[in-house]
Formats: structure tokens, sequence, C-alpha cells
């Protein structure tokens, strides 16, 4: 099994690949869909942020608060 620190970094790494992963999509796939520049109708990133803390709590935040 994995140490609690190595399970606890690879949840960090992974959120912070999903929520760039997310930002890229956003930008790729929305990005004729902006209201004015910079402010999209769908951001993806939303849901990667939500998602994240509910299932990881604590370290799911901290992941997002250190790509951010």
């Amino acid at each position: 099994m994995l140490s609690d620190v190595n399970q606890k970094l690879i949840i960090v790494l992974s959120t912070a690949l999903a929520f760039i992963g997310a930002l890229w999509a956003n930008e790729v796939l929305f990005s004729r869909l902006e209201f004015i520049a910079g402010i999209n109708w769908i951001y993806l990133p939303a849901g990667v942020r939500v998602l994240s803390t509910l299932l990881f709590a604590e370290t799911g935040a901290a992941s997002l608060l250190l790509v951010s």
C-alpha cells in the first residue's frame, strides 16, 4: 500500500493536472462562446474545483490553491 504522504502527493498532482487540462480544454472548445473577452458561458474548471473539494476535501482544496 502507498503511504499517506505518497497518496496525498498523487492526489495533488492528479488534481492539478485535471485543472490545467480543464483550462486547456475550455480554451480550445469554448473560445468562440465568449460573452466578453475572457468571460465564457461555459467554464469547465469550475466543475473540477467542485469535484476535487468534494472527493478529496482538504487535499483537493490545497492542490487547487497551489495550481491557481
